[in-house]
C-alpha cells in the first residue's frame, strides 16, 4: 500500500508517517511539502490507496486545486484533509469534495487512525 503526504511541517508529516508505519506493515510513505510536488509525484507514482494533504501549502496549488486536478484523472482516489486552517475556504471545500474527510488540527490520533482505516478498507 503506498500513502502520499502533502504536508509542509516535518514534525507533522513525520508524526504521521510514524503513526502509518506501525498501523500498517510494509506502508510505502512517500511526502510532498508542496502542491506542485505533490501533483508531480501522483502523476509519476500514483495512484495511491490514499492522499493525505493539508489545505495551505507553499508555492500555491492548494489541497482544492491538488484534488481537482487528481480528481481529474482518477475520481476513486481517496483522500484526507488535515488543517489547521479555518474559514470560508475550508467551508468550501467542505461543500465541493463531500466525500473527503476533514480533520482539523490539532487532530486526535484515535481520529486519524479510524478515518485511515475508513478509507484504505
Amino acid at each position: 500500500m503506498k500513502i502520499l503526504i502533502v504536508e509542509d511541517e516535518p514534525n507533522v508529516h513525520h508524526m504521521i508517517g510514524a503513526i502509518l508505519r506501525n498501523d500498517y506493515f510494509g506502508v510505502e510513505i512517500d511526502v510532498a511539502e508542496t502542491g506542485n510536488s505533490a501533483l508531480a509525484r501522483y502523476n509519476t507514482f500514483g495512484p495511491y490507496a490514499l492522499v493525505i494533504t493539508d489545505y495551505a501549502h507553499p508555492g500555491g496549488l492548494y489541497a482544492d486545486e491538488l484534488v481537482a486536478a487528481i480528481r481529474a484523472s482518477n475520481p476513486q482516489q481517496a483522500v484526507l484533509l488535515q488543517t489547521g486552517n479555518a474559514g470560508d475556504h475550508i467551508d468550501a471545500f467542505i461543500q465541493r469534495w463531500k466525500d473527503i474527510p476533514y480533520l482539523s488540527k490539532p487532530w486526535k490520533v484515535a481520529e486519524f487512525r479510524a478515518l485511515v482505516k475508513q478509507l484504505v478498507a
